[in-house]
């Protein structure tokens, strides 16, 4: 019995120990909220808030407590957890750490004194004030920001703070808490008073504020135009400012000044006004702030010009420290004339906008260079916008392409590869009524290919390139001595990758260097389809030239020798880009080589790299009747490569003559170009009646059926082709029209000459003919729906669709969709993409579902065919866009699937929008008590809690676990009982 009773109390130690869910010191977490509105109008906002987690250090190890730091609202970071939790010192020690060292090397104080400031590294300069940014024109008839870069998007989300908090505070066994929260009184984003009280039930919570603001901010809360108004109507801006000046009610406002701008086709303008500030009332039940001032104003601007005018606004006051919400822009629009978005590359749009008025005198061109000169940032306006023969012209980039079709009637691309643009968000603009003209030279060529011809928007295109011949290989050789390496191989990669995504599905490309001897493919063997393009372009980016001396003939020799090893013998297509300089370089045997690689068959491309390059012997290398091909400039590499690659893709010759096709034709020449009856275009009949200049290349092309051809070559092979797709139209214009000679003063050269680009030799003849192409623009543009066409808006109340058709249901989805970056869209182009989305359009497809939370439910409160649709039911509190929100494309899900892709304008971040700015709750200033113990579920392990969206799982609440185990009494009374009883039963045999 004693041994039983010994054996009980040996088991019962262990389980006796303390346990993980003993009661840990009390948790003391601050929340700081570190927003560009909290700490720039502050210039001391960096030494407050070291002195201030300082303090709070020190009194968490005087209460006993171990401490947390939780951020919010720092530019360019999501709310997270930047230290703890540990022990009380440890965070005044990581203050005094050097700015490399510590956790906290990353915490950033924006302030007018020390904006990017890390905490621990003394303040010792100013900081440069963050740069204006271009803006979104977003929609129309609404204000939207200049948006700062990525990196200067804020959001003062408190909601999402608070839930990290209670995260952190429900921590399994930790002992009661505390949370300080130091703001400046105000949010952004979804009603944090749900978070608060969760946060209740674990902690008492605090409310610090910084110290009251010693910088004045005036801000831009609102500009307002109509959508639209009749030509010559009086046009008014109206515009409702915001500020906060130092000196609470007492303050004097400092000298304020609203400047306006406005730029229209026939005009520009510019007003200065000064601003007459009033206090502003406090909204019931939220807290007062001291020193908010308001002003209302009506800017009158004089009669609407025809077609789009835009409008941009400045506040300027001395010493804001928040130019971001100074600057907002709207704009109207007035008239019949058509709006023409001209998507091209910036280094072509003078070139462009030259060509397109030729021929018209513009009516009326604004003077960009006095108005843009305005205040530094009034270059968010469109440049040079200008009115001929009724279609305004406006420019912008590939990027800008949602920007453009919100606005938009006609939209040309002008040498633009359809691979670049958002398929989905163009097929929607067309569908719904809008026009869309394609052309371009070896820019067409990169993305307009056979194997693409179901991928949007190559779908929509009336034109479709003819299949490639047989499979063949690509063979790029190139020297890997030390001239080529660095920027001249930089400039070859890019020339390749350019090279990749124009090449035809049946070519197998490669990349190898040389130099003693033939270097190893850079790229792994792969078979044409699925794949392919990736995985070229893979190994292109990781090649690194080699360095050494290089032997051309013997490199040559075993390429020969390999392709005689070959079981499958293919048609091979090798460029050589050498200097020339090698160990060897005997006639005799250069001439054997040539006639060797031709038995093999391989087609030699000999390119001289350098002045220096030995083309004597070179030139030895080329079969009979060819010649060098002769780089002017590296960097023009990449369209010799496509030009020497695609030559069956393209006819080139002197004067390629042109016919008009009549719309009574049946078919031209081999059935290759048909007209047919599809839509009414006869404003195109008549349209040339001069008929047309003469090309020197253009793409060969074959027209889709129902498709309309307009313009044939001699031989009838189809040249310019129409369609209608849905409620609008698009046209492809197999060639670069405004791709003429290099200047007016240069009449001709051979298209091989090198002394010109590539890109000017496809239409010489046709220098200052845009007005061949006007017709055309204006009958793709008059089937347009501007007023019907659906629309995404960011409001105050947040997302509205306007202009929804009346066949949509009342109850939608949408979601937002990041338009890839053109180079990830060409490395991921072969990877088995839906056959309806395009290169360029970015992740997923049209009939992903995804998860509930990925979308936004907007309704009507009309019913069925009502205009509008908004997120949340009527009335409700809606919030604005997050940083998740700020732009891409919204893509509307029905019932079945797909309903359209639409452009979602970037509006200002919540931050520099006073409208989306709320004030805390005047409760909150009271709360100091501990409201009581948590009897919910509790999050998982604290390592797994670190930024806002930690999992939760089911635990223990506070104060509710640790102590001594019931088991382990229980051993311990049963083991002493026995051992008691052993001992007298001992005794009384004893």
């Amino acid at each position: 019995m004693v041994w039983l009773g010994l054996a009980l109390m040996a088991i019962s130690l262990p389980l006796l120990l303390p346990t993980p869910g003993d009661p840990s010191p009390p948790l003391r977490l601050l929340v700081v909220d570190l927003s560009p509105s909290a700490t720039r109008p502050r210039s001391d906002s960096t030494v407050f808030l070291r002195r201030w987690l300082a303090a709070q250090d020190l009194a968490a190890g005087t209460a006993g407590e171990e401490l947390a730091l939780v951020v919010f609202g720092a530019p360019g970071a999501q709310c997270r957890r930047v230290f703890g939790p540990d022990a009380a010192g440890k965070l005044r020690e990581e203050l005094l750490r050097g700015p490399l060292d510590g956790p906290l090397k990353g915490l950033q104080a924006e302030s007018a004194a020390g904006a990017g400031r890390p905490l621990n590294q003394p303040l010792n300069r100013p900081a440069n004030q963050p740069a204006n940014r271009r803006a979104a024109p977003g929609a129309r008839h609404t204000s939207a920001g200049v948006r700062g870069g990525r990196a200067q998007a804020a959001e003062s989300d408190l909601a999402a703070a608070l839930d990290l908090a209670q995260s952190l505070m429900g921590r399994r066994g930790r002992g009661v808490g505390r949370i300080v929260l130091l703001s400046d009184g105000t949010h952004t984003g979804p009603d944090p008073r749900p978070s608060w009280n969760g946060c209740a039930a674990w902690a008492s919570l605090t409310l610090e504020r910084w110290p009251a603001p010693d910088l004045p901010d005036a801000a831009i809360a609102e500009l307002s135009l109509p959508r639209e108004l009749e030509v010559g109507a009086p046009l008014a801006l109206g515009v409702e400012l915001t500020a906060l000046f130092p000196g609470g009610a007492q303050a004097r406002p400092p000298a304020s000044e609203l400047s306006v701008s406005w730029n229209a086709a026939r005009g520009a303008g510019q007003q200065r006004l000064p601003v007459a500030w009033k206090p502003a009332p406090s909204a019931p039940g939220m807290a007062p702030q001291a020193g908010v001032w308001h002003a209302s104003l009506v800017v009158p601007l004089g009669p609407a010009a025809p077609g789009i005018t835009d409008v941009v606004a400045r506040v300027t006051c001395p010493g804001d420290p928040l130019p971001e919400n100074d600057l907002a822009r709207c704009g109207t629009r007035a008239g019949p004339e058509l709006v023409c978005a001209v998507i091209v590359d910036s280094g072509r749009r003078e070139e462009v906008r030259r060509w397109l008025v030729a021929g018209a005198a513009a009516e009326g061109a604004a003077s960009v260079a006095s108005v843009a000169s305005v205040d530094g940032g009034l270059s968010a306006l469109n440049v040079d916008p200008v009115v001929v023969d009724g279609l305004q012209l406006r420019f912008w980039e590939v990027e800008e392409l949602g920007q453009a079709l919100v606005e938009a009637d006609v939209l040309w691309t002008c040498g633009v590869a359809p691979d670049r643009l958002d398929g989905r968000l163009l097929a929607s603009f067309v569908e719904y009524g809008g026009g869309w003209l394609a052309s371009g030279g070896w820019d067409l060529l990169q993305g307009w290919l056979p194997q693409r011809g179901r991928q949007l928007p190559q779908a929509l295109l009336p034109l479709e390139p003819p299949e490639g011949d047989a499979e063949r290989d690509v063979i790029l050789l190139v020297d890997g001595s030390g001239s080529m390496a660095g920027g001249p191989f930089e400039l070859v990669r890019r020339g390749v990758l350019e090279l990749a995504r124009a090449s035809l599905a049946g070519d197998h490309l490669s990349l190898r260097f040389f130099t003693g001897v033939l270097g190893p493919q850079q790229n792994e063997a792969v078979l044409p389809g699925a794949g392919t393009r990736r995985a070229t372009l893979l190994g292109i980016l990781a090649a690194r030239v080699p360095g050494g001396t290089t032997d051309v003939l013997y490199s040559l020799d075993q390429l020969v020798a390999e392709r005689g090893r070959q079981a499958e013998r293919r048609a091979a297509l090798a460029l050589l880009l050498t200097d020339g300089h090698t160990a060897s370089s005997d006639a005799e045997r250069t001439r054997e080589v040539s006639r060797k690689l031709v038995a093999a068959g391989v087609q030699l491309r000999v390119f001289p790299i350098g002045e220096q390059a030995d083309r004597q012997f070179l030139g030895q290398l080329v079969a009979p009747g060819e010649s060098l091909v002769e780089v002017g400039e590296l960097s023009e590499i990449g369209e010799l490569f496509q030009r020497e690659v695609n030559q069956a893709r393209i006819r080139e010759g002197a004067a390629i003559g042109l016919t008009v096709v009549g719309s009574e034709s049946a078919a031209v020449g081999a059935g290759q170009a048909r007209a047919s009856a599809v839509g009414d275009w006869g404003g195109l009949d008549g349209a040339w009646p001069g008929g047309l200049p003469p090309l020197e290349r253009l793409a060969r092309a074959r027209a889709k059926d129902g498709a309309r051809v307009l313009w044939a070559d001699d031989q009838g092979a189809p040249v310019l082709g129409l369609w209608s797709v849905g409620l609008g139209a698009a046209a492809l214009l197999a060639t670069d029209p405004v791709a003429g000679p290099v200047s007016p003063g240069d009449p001709g050269g051979s298209a091989g000459s090198a002394s010109r680009s590539l890109k000017n030799v496809w239409a010489p003849a046709w220098v200052n003919q845009g007005a061949l192409l006007r017709p055309l623009l204006r009958v793709l543009g008059r089937g347009s729906r501007r007023g019907e066409r659906p629309r995404a808006n960011w409001r105050a109340e947040g997302l509205v669709l306007d202009g929804v058709p009346p066949t949509w249901p009342a109850v939608i989805r949408a979601r937002r969709r990041v338009q890839a970056e053109s180079w990830q869209a060409v490395v991921a182009s072969d990877t088995g993409a839906a056959a309806d989305t395009g290169a360029g359009a970015g992740t997923g497809s049209a009939s992903d579902t995804g998860s509930a939370s990925d979308y936004l439910v907007l309704t009507t409160d009309s019913g069925p065919g009502g205009r509008s649709r908004r997120v949340g039911q009527p009335g409700a509190s809606v919030p604005g866009p997050g940083a998740d929100w700020e732009s891409g494309v919204l893509e509307v899900v029905g019932p079945g699937g797909l309903l359209a892709s639409l452009a979602l304008g970037a509006p200002r971040a919540a931050e520099y929008d006073p409208r989306r700015v709320e004030r805390l709750p005047a409760a909150w200033e009271q709360v100091e008590a501990y409201a009581g113990t948590g009897t919910g579920g509790v999050p998982g392990p604290l390592d797994t809690v670190d930024s806002v969206g930690g999992g939760a799982s089911g635990g223990q609440a506070l104060g509710g676990g640790g102590g001594v185990p019931a088991l382990g009494l229980v051993a311990l009374t049963l083991g002493l009982i026995l051992l008691a009883a052993g001992a007298l039963v001992g005794l009384g045999r004893a």
